[in-house]
């Protein structure tokens, strides 16, 4: 259930090798070392990631460059997955299992993961984490101004 460098970069570092720097390279390595680590310790308690229906990954969105990125829906011009520090991995829409398990983590548990993550009401299909913290600091975070796409999680933190 490992997750690659090679998965997060999805191609794209061959398609854009002229955008991919060697510090692109190490945060994504240092992103990826770190969703491993979250990934194994959702697993040992029965709780998984589901594959990315076009890629056949758990990474559902890795490495963006300016052109990938400015052509995602709802991406922020200067989102993290630009400069390798975010990765989204797909979950159960119906039982969102990884995102319950994420939101129900005791906070130093979650704080030694060294991820920030998008509020699931934003993200309905998918658990975004990145090594970067948010401007508010905030462990879960509203990504955007625009509004929820989903309900509330039971124990999604509310504004």
């Amino acid at each position: 259930m490992t997750i690659t460098v090679s998965d997060y970069f999805m191609g794209r570092d061959k398609t854009y090798a002229s955008e991919l720097t060697d510090a692109i390279k190490a945060n994504a390595a240092e992103t990826v070392r770190r969703w491993n680590i979250l990934l194994y310790a959702a697993a040992d308690e029965g709780v998984f990631p589901t594959k990315d229906a076009t890629t056949h990954t758990f990474v559902g969105s890795g490495w963006r460059p300016a052109g990938v990125n400015s052509a995602t829906a709802n991406a922020a011009a200067h989102s993290t997955h630009m400069t390798g520090e975010a990765l989204d991995t797909r979950d159960d829409p119906k039982g969102r299992a990884l995102a319950r398990w994420v939101l129900l983590l005791p906070p130093d548990r979650l704080q030694a993961f060294g991820l920030w993550f998008e509020r699931p009401q934003w993200t309905p299909s998918w658990v975004h984490g990145q090594t970067r913290p948010p401007k508010s600091g905030n462990r879960f975070y509203v990504p955007s101004t625009a509004a929820a796409l989903v309900p509330a999680l039971p124990g999604e933190p509310q504004p």
